[in-house]
């Protein structure tokens, strides 16, 4: 027969090393939260914005930026679930990697007030485009709602396809 006997100053090191595990495990760090530690965004507490754009071999991409403008933090995750023109042509949206960058992990972010995160929304530009209305882009974030990007063109998409990516944390 043996018996186990409690050291302090190992059980300390073990501690301290498991909780250092299960914080990496569950991915709890700056920007990402757990799913039940706070409610989800709401379209009020958001503002959309253009942080940068890009265009080569009849690809364009716009990168925006969510940010929290309220007082409470709160969770955003994933990409849009569909992208509109306000010009009311068809559009159809697919989450993944686009002509300019790969596609992120969809995770849970933390926004404290003032903090972002960033998505790209990326299309093909038509060889022609005859009588092509300008229109303005808007996102419909999960659990959020419709979003204005505040994206105006008037080259529009080859057949209204999007490609999105998800939300992260912004750098």
């Amino acid at each position: 027969m043996f018996s186990i006997k409690a050291h302090p100053v190992r059980n300390s090191i073990i501690g301290a090393a498991g909780a250092a595990m299960l914080v990496a495990a569950v991915g709890i760090g700056a920007g990402v939260a757990n799913a039940g530690t706070l409610p989800a965004c709401e379209a009020s507490q958001l503002t959309v914005s253009i942080v940068d754009q890009q265009a080569g071999m009849s690809h364009r991409e716009v990168t925006y930026e969510v940010t929290n403008t309220s007082d409470q933090a709160c969770l955003v995750h994933g990409a849009p679930t569909e992208v509109t023109q306000t010009d009311g042509a068809a559009t159809t949206t697919a989450t993944g990697s686009n002509y300019f960058g790969q596609n992120g992990p969809e995770q849970m972010i933390r926004l404290d007030p003032g903090q972002s995160a960033t998505g790209e929304i990326a299309w093909t530009i038509p060889q022609t485009t005859p009588g092509t209305t300008p229109y303005t882009l808007s996102v419909d974030l999960p659990d959020v709602g419709l979003l204005e990007t505040g994206y105006h063109d008037s080259t529009g998409a080859l057949d209204g396809a999007y490609t999105v990516t998800n939300l992260q944390p912004a750098q």
